[in-house]
């Protein structure tokens, strides 16, 4: 039995590395920045940082800027069941889809 454990140790520790997974900051810069934003808005959503509705928000557009030298993705959200002063939401977004922030102004 001692032997047959050393055997399948020996025969799997090459395939082992094979089998792990990737690096996963990989897999968000594969996703649609949109999509990002929009997994972004129902975290927020989930902590009670935003109404429900927002969930329901279409999206508008992306625009790209620089702030304090850094290139960011800004995703713009449009909710109609919210007050004029908060239908827009902004969420920005670095390079690499990490959060930034998200905002009803533009900063």
């Amino acid at each position: 039995m001692r032997k047959f454990i050393i055997a399948a140790a020996v025969v799997l520790a090459p395939v082992s590395p094979v089998m792990a997974h990737g690096n996963h900051d990989e897999e968000e810069q594969d996703r649609p920045v949109q999509q990002v934003a929009k997994d972004n808005v129902i975290k927020l959503i989930t902590k009670g940082t935003l109404p429900a509705s927002w969930s329901k928000a279409k999206f508008v557009e992306t625009k790209s800027r620089t702030v304090q030298g850094a290139r960011q993705d800004v995703v713009i959200f449009r909710n109609e069941a919210e007050p004029e002063a908060r239908k827009l939401l902004y969420v920005a977004l670095k390079p690499d889809g990490t959060f930034v922030s998200a905002n009803h102004k533009l900063k």
